[in-house]
C-alpha cells in the first residue's frame, strides 16, 4: 500500500522514517560492528527493526508520562502546607492524609475552614465571658442593693409624709385648743397630770416634742414584735413624748372656747411649718443615691435562685445545655422578688443586731432605733447566698462585642472589665473578622463552582447571582426572626414583641448595627442558647458577606473592561512624587541650600577617604 502525492510515490515505510528523523528518535544501536541501515533506502529496511524501534519509543514515552504525572502529583502534595486534619490524622495514615482534602475539599472546607472556627469563636466567648461577669457582677451587687435600700427608704418617707398630711390638721387643732384654754397651762398640767408630759418645759417646746414623736412613730412603727430577743419597751416610757392629744381633749371635754378664725390660720400655718422642719431631719440622705430612685434591678451579670434550689458549677453546667429545662424560673421578676425578700430580712436581722449593740452602749432607745434604722438599710444585701455568676450572660456579652453588635443594654462598669474588652476584645473582634472572611470565601467556592457545574447557565449571570443570595439572606433573617418571638414568648411570657420587631431585631443583628432598641434579655440566657443564637447569627454573617460581594460583582460588570487597576497604575507610574507644579513653588533658596548641603557631604566623604589612605597606603 502507498500514498501518492503528485507524481510521487511514498511507502508508509518512508514515512514512518521521515517521521522518526523529524523527531530525532534513536533506534537501537547494532552491536556486532556493522553499519547501520539508512531509513533513505526502503527497499533494504528491516521491518522487524524499525517494529522493535517504535514499540521502544512509544514504551519509552508511557513510561516518562508516568514519571511526569507522578512527580506533579507529589509536588503537588509537597507545595500543600501542613493543615490542622493533616496534623492529627498524620498518626494514623500519613498518606489518607495528603489526599483527603483532594478526596473530599468541600466536606474538609465546612468542617475545618467554617464549622470549628466558628465553634471556637463560641468557645471564646465562653471562655473570656467567664472571668468578664465575674469581675463586673460585684459592682452590680452594690448598685440593686443601692437601688433597693434607696426605694425602700423613699418609700418609708413617703408613708411618713402620707401620715403628716393625714393627722397633722387633727394635731395642731387639738394644741390650739388646750393652748387657748389654758389647760397647758404648768398649774393646770400639774393638776390635769396629763400622761407622760413634762410640764415644766414651755408650751411651743411641748409642741414640737408632741409633733416629733408622731414623725418617729412612723420610721419604728412595727419594729418591736420583730426583735423578739431585746425588750423593745415603746416609746412614751423612753422619751415620756407619746401623747395622744385627741384622748385628752374627750378626757376634758374643752368645748366652751372663744376665738377668731385669724388665730386659729395663723396657728395651723406655724404647726404645719414645725412639722416639716422636724420632718425634713429625717430624711436619711446617707441611704438615698441620686439616680436610683426610679432604676430597676440588673441581672446582666449575676444570676439568683432561691437557696433551696442553689446549685454547684457541675449542675449549672449540666442543666444550662438540657433542652428541656425550664429557664423561665430565671425571669427578671422572679429573681427580682427573691432578692427583695431576702434583703428584707437582712435589714431587719441587721436592724434588732444594731439595736442591741446601742443599747449596750447606753443610748436611748428612740436614738437606737433610728440609728440602726438607717445603718441597717446600707448595710442590708439580698445578694449575698442567692446569686452566683452568670457565665452564659458574660458570654453572650463578649459575642456581641466579638461581632461588633453591641446592644447597649449594658456595659462593663469595673477596672478589669473595662481593660478585658480594651484589650482581650479587640483581639476578639480581629480573630472574629479573619473567621468570618475566611467561612464567606468558602460558602461563596463552594455555590461558586456548584453553579459553573450545573447545566443551567444562566445562573452565572451577576444579577441572578446577586438575586440568589438576596433571597437566602432574606429568607434567613425570616427564620431569625421567627425564633427570637417564640424565645421571647417562652422565656419571658413578653407577647408584645410582633413580627415587624422580631424581624427588626434580626436586621440590626445581623448587620451588626445592634440600636438597642431589642435585644436578646441576659438573665434567662442557658448554655444551649450560647449554641443556637451565635450560630443563627454567624451564618447569617456569611450570607450577608457573600450578598454584598456579589452586589459588588454587579456593580462593577458595569464598569468599562480591560481598564488598568489602580495598582497597576501605581506600578506603572514614572512621576516624581511631587508634581512640578508643586516643585516650581519650592524656593530657591531652599534648594541651594540643599545643594549646598550635599556638596558639603561629598567633600567630607572624599576628605575622611583621603586621610584613610595617607594612614594606611596598602588599604
Amino acid at each position: 500500500m502507498s500514498y501518492t502525492t503528485g507524481d510521487d510515490t511514498v511507502s508508509p515505510i518512508s514515512q514512518l522514517c521521515g517521521v522518526m528523523d523529524t523527531l530525532d528518535l534513536d533506534a537501537p544501536s547494532q552491536t556486532n560492528g556493522k553499519e547501520e541501515e539508512s531509513c533513505s533506502d526502503t527497499n533494504t529496511v528491516d521491518h522487524s527493526k524499525i517494529d522493535t524501534s517504535i514499540k521502544y519509543v512509544l514504551e519509552d514515552d508511557d513510561y516518562n508520562d508516568d514519571i511526569a504525572i507522578e512527580e506533579s502529583y507529589d509536588e503537588e502534595e509537597k507545595e500543600l502546607p501542613p493543615s490542622l486534619l493533616s496534623r492529627y490524622c498524620s498518626w494514623i495514615c500519613p498518606s489518607c492524609c495528603m489526599r483527603i482534602p483532594h478526596t473530599w475539599p468541600r466536606t474538609i472546607g465546612i468542617i475545618f475552614g467554617i464549622c470549628f472556627p466558628l465553634f471556637g469563636l463560641i468557645g471564646i466567648s465562653l471562655f473570656f465571658g467567664y472571668f468578664l461577669a465575674y469581675l463586673e457582677s460585684p459592682d452590680e451587687k452594690v448598685t440593686n442593693n443601692d437601688i433597693i435600700s434607696t426605694q425602700e427608704i423613699l418609700s418609708l418617707q413617703k408613708q411618713l409624709y402620707d401620715e403628716i398630711t393625714k393627722k397633722l390638721p387633727s394635731v395642731c387643732s387639738s394644741m390650739f385648743i388646750l393652748e387657748e384654754s389654758g389647760e397647758l397651762s404648768y398649774d393646770n398640767c400639774i393638776a390635769r397630770n396629763f400622761s407622760g408630759l413634762n410640764c415644766s418645759e414651755p408650751i411651743d417646746v411641748r409642741r414640737n416634742k408632741w409633733i416629733e414623736t408622731h414623725i418617729q412613730g412612723v420610721f419604728v412603727k412595727g419594729s418591736s414584735d420583730k426583735c423578739s430577743n431585746i425588750n423593745m419597751t415603746n416609746l412614751t416610757e423612753d422619751r415620756a413624748m407619746n401623747i395622744n392629744i385627741t384622748e385628752e381633749l374627750i378626757k376634758l371635754n374643752v368645748t366652751n372656747i372663744s376665738t377668731n378664725g385669724d388665730d386659729l390660720t395663723q396657728y395651723m400655718a406655724q404647726c404645719g411649718s414645725e412639722a416639716l422642719d422636724i420632718a425634713s431631719q429625717y430624711n436619711f440622705q446617707n441611704v438615698i443615691k441620686p439616680g436610683l430612685a426610679e432604676a430597676d434591678l440588673t441581672f446582666n451579670w449575676i444570676q439568683c435562685t432561691a437557696p433551696k434550689s442553689k446549685k454547684n458549677a457541675g449542675t449549672a453546667i449540666k442543666d444550662g445545655f438540657n433542652v428541656l429545662f425550664n429557664a423561665s424560673q430565671f425571669r427578671p421578676s422572679i429573681q427580682e422578688n427573691i432578692v427583695r425578700t431576702a434583703w428584707e430580712q437582712d435589714q431587719q436581722q441587721l436592724y434588732c443586731q444594731y439595736v442591741e449593740e446601742d443599747l449596750k452602749r447606753n443610748q436611748t432607745l428612740l436614738d437606737s432605733r433610728l440609728d440602726a434604722l438607717s445603718n441597717s438599710y446600707i448595710d442590708a444585701d439580698g445578694f449575698d447566698d442567692r446569686c452566683y455568676v452568670n457565665t452564659w450572660a458574660g458570654a453572650w456579652f463578649w459575642f456581641t462585642v466579638m461581632t461588633t453588635m453591641g446592644y447597649g443594654n449594658t456595659a462593663p462598669t469595673s477596672v478589669g472589665g473595662r481593660a478585658m474588652i480594651f484589650t482581650l476584645g479587640f483581639f476578639s473582634i480581629v480573630l472574629f473578622a479573619g473567621v468570618l472572611a475566611k467561612a464567606g470565601s468558602i460558602v461563596a467556592a463552594i455555590v461558586d463552582d456548584f453553579v459553573d457545574r450545573s447545566p443551567f447557565e444562566c445562573l452565572n449571570k451577576p444579577w441572578i447571582f446577586t438575586i440568589f443570595w438576596g433571597i437566602l439572606y432574606y429568607a434567613w433573617m425570616i427564620f431569625i426572626a421567627s425564633y427570637y418571638q417564640y424565645w421571647n414568648e417562652e422565656r419571658l411570657e413578653d407577647d408584645s414583641i410582633d413580627y415587624a420587631d422580631a424581624y427588626w431585631f434580626a436586621y440590626i443583628s445581623t448587620t451588626t448595627v445592634g440600636l438597642g432598641d431589642y435585644y436578646l434579655n441576659q438573665a434567662v440566657l442557658i448554655g444551649f442558647d450560647l449554641l443556637v443564637w451565635p450560630l443563627m447569627f454567624l451564618f447569617g454573617f456569611v450570607l450577608l458577606s457573600s450578598f454584598l460581594n456579589k452586589v459588588a460583582e454587579w456593580i462593577y460588570s458595569f464598569l468599562p473592561k480591560n481598564r488598568a487597576t489602580f495598582e497597576e497604575k501605581l506600578a506603572s507610574e514614572n512621576a516624581p512624587l511631587v508634581p512640578r507644579c508643586i516643585k516650581k513653588r519650592i524656593p530657591e533658596r531652599y534648594r541651594k541650600k540643599k545643594k549646598k548641603k550635599a556638596e558639603t557631604e561629598m567633600q567630607n566623604e572624599e576628605d575622611d577617604s583621603a586621610r584613610a589612605t595617607a594612614q594606611d597606603p596598602g588599604h
